[in-house]
């Protein structure tokens, strides 16, 4: 792989992950709009996102450290 190729892979990666993040947040705010969970309960929705995020991205895999 060329040295042009591999400092692009971070560009990449950090690219799917915002894409995976915003994938996520946009798939749970339209269930809580539309009452699936949460608000049934009385729970804010940045609460929820804020659990599930860190669930699907826990902080060591946002900040590159390894598991």
């Amino acid at each position: 792989m060329s040295a042009r190729g591999t400092s692009r892979e971070p560009e990449r990666k950090t690219r799917t992950l915002a894409a995976a993040g915003w994938s996520e947040i946009h798939g749970i705010a339209a269930l809580w709009s539309q009452g699936a969970f949460g608000n049934t309960i009385g729970t804010p929705l940045d609460s929820i996102l804020k659990a599930a995020l860190a669930t699907r991205f826990p902080s060591h895999a946002l900040e590159g450290d390894p598991p």
